[in-house]
C-alpha cells in the first residue's frame, strides 16, 4: 500500500468563488481604487486609477469564474 501525499491547502483567494466576487471601489481617504474579494476582509490590490484596477481584476474574475463589480467614484 502506497501512501498518498497530502493535498496542498488552498487559500480562499485561489479557491474559485470561495473568496466571492471581485469588487472595485474608491477609497476616498487614501485616494486609491481598491480591488477586494467580497468574502474576504483584506484588499487584493490598491491602484491609483480605476482602469488599473479593472485591468488587474478582470483576468482574475474570468479565471475564478466570478463577477467583477465596478463601483463609481464617490469621494464623500
Amino acid at each position: 500500500e502506497t501512501k498518498k501525499a497530502p493535498e496542498p491547502k488552498t487559500e480562499p483567494e485561489e479557491d474559485g468563488a470561495a473568496g466571492g466576487d471581485y469588487d472595485i471601489s474608491f477609497d476616498a481617504k487614501a485616494k486609491e481604487w481598491v480591488v477586494k474579494r467580497t468574502n474576504l476582509t483584506r484588499a487584493t490590490k490598491r491602484t491609483k486609477t480605476k482602469q488599473q484596477a479593472i485591468d488587474y481584476s478582470k483576468p482574475l474574475a474570468e479565471k475564478h469564474v466570478v463577477k467583477l463589480i465596478i463601483h463609481t467614484k464617490n469621494e464623500q
